[in-house]
C-alpha cells in the first residue's frame, strides 16, 4: 500500500482560503494529495472562532426527534462562498477531502440518555447537516471519537483516574456498565500506580504483558475497568454506524481506537487517514 501525503488546515481557515490557489499549487508540487479542513468555524472581529461556516439544517435534527433552538448565530456568506470555492479547487485536483471534528450550526436538546445512550442520534444529525452543505467532501474525521481518557495527571479534562461525573455515570449505566465494579477497578489501578517501587518495576517491567499484569496487580475489577474502556468505544462506533447508515448521503462509518472516520460510500477503499491502494 502506497502512502499519500495529506494536510490539515483549521483555526484559522482564512489564511489558506484567502490565497488557496497559490498555496494549493505549492502543496501539490510538494506531493500533497489530500486535504482535511476544520473545525467548521470562521473568526469573528475579536479573533474568536464563533461564526459557523455553514447554514443550519434544523430538519436533520427534528426528523430524528431532537428539539432545536432558534438560530441566532452569525453568518458570513462571503467566507462561506470562498470556502466552497477552495474545496471545489481541491476536488478538481483529484484530492481526497475530509472534514475534521464536525461542529454543526444547529443548537439542539439531546434526547434522554435512555433513548440515545451513545449520542448516536445526535451525531448522525450533525453529519447530516454537514454533508448536506459540503457536497465536495468524501467524509470526515471525528476528533476524540471513542477516545478513552489517557492523562495520568489532569491537564485538559481527560484524566484516567478522574471520578465519573453524574452525566458520565448516567450514560455508563444506560450503556450497561456495572459502575460499582468499574469504579473499584479504576481505584485499584490508581492505587497501584501510586504504590509502585523501583524494585517492582525492575523485576516485572521488562518481561512482557503478563509480567506487567503482575506489576500492576490486575484483579478482576481492574480488568473489567480496562475492558470497559475499550468495549465502550467499540459499541459507540457500532451505534453511530447504524445511525449514519440512514443518512440520505449514505455515509459509512469506520471506527478507530482514538480516531473515527465517517466516509461516504461512493468512495470505496477509504480507511483511517489514507486511501488503500
Amino acid at each position: 500500500m502506497a502512502l499519500e501525503a495529506w494536510i490539515r488546515i483549521g483555526q484559522p481557515l482564512e489564511p489558506v482560503m484567502d490565497d488557496y490557489k497559490r498555496i494549493f499549487d505549492a502543496w501539490e508540487a510538494g506531493g500533497i494529495r489530500g486535504l482535511v479542513f476544520g473545525r467548521l468555524t470562521f473568526a469573528d472581529d475579536q479573533g474568536a472562532f464563533t461564526i459557523p461556516a455553514l447554514p443550519a439544517k434544523p430538519e436533520a435534527f427534528q426528523s430524528r426527534g431532537l428539539e432545536v433552538e432558534k438560530d441566532l448565530l452569525p453568518s458570513d456568506a462571503a467566507r462561506e462562498k470562498c470556502l466552497h470555492a477552495m474545496l471545489d479547487d481541491a476536488k478538481a485536483r483529484g484530492w481526497t477531502v475530509l472534514i475534521f471534528c464536525p461542529g454543526g450550526r444547529t443548537r439542539y436538546k439531546p434526547l434522554p440518555v435512555a433513548e440515545d445512550p451513545y449520542r448516536a442520534v445526535a451525531t448522525a444529525a450533525v453529519w447530516d447537516e454537514i454533508f448536506s452543505t459540503f457536497t465536495q467532501v468524501d467524509g470526515g474525521i471525528m476528533d476524540g471519537w471513542t477516545e478513552s481518557a489517557y492523562e495520568l495527571e489532569y491537564h485538559h479534562g481527560n484524566a484516567v483516574f478522574r471520578e465519573l461525573s453524574e452525566t458520565a455515570r448516567s450514560e455508563a449505566v444506560a450503556r450497561g456498565c456495572d459502575v460499582g465494579r468499574f469504579e473499584r477497578g479504576q481505584r485499584h489501578v490508581s492505587d497501584r500506580f501510586r504504590a509502585l517501587t523501583p524494585a517492582q518495576v525492575r523485576y516485572y517491567g521488562a518481561h512482557g504483558v503478563l509480567a506487567e499484569m503482575s506489576l500492576f496487580d490486575l484483579d478482576e475489577d481492574a480488568i473489567y475497568w480496562l475492558r470497559w474502556r475499550r468495549q465502550d468505544g467499540i459499541e459507540t462506533g457500532r451505534a453511530v454506524r447504524r445511525r449514519t447508515g440512514q443518512i440520505s448521503a449514505q455515509a459509512a462509518v469506520g471506527q478507530r481506537t482514538t480516531l473515527g472516520g465517517v466516509f461516504r460510500d461512493d468512495r470505496p477503499g477509504l480507511s483511517g487517514l489514507g486511501r488503500d491502494r
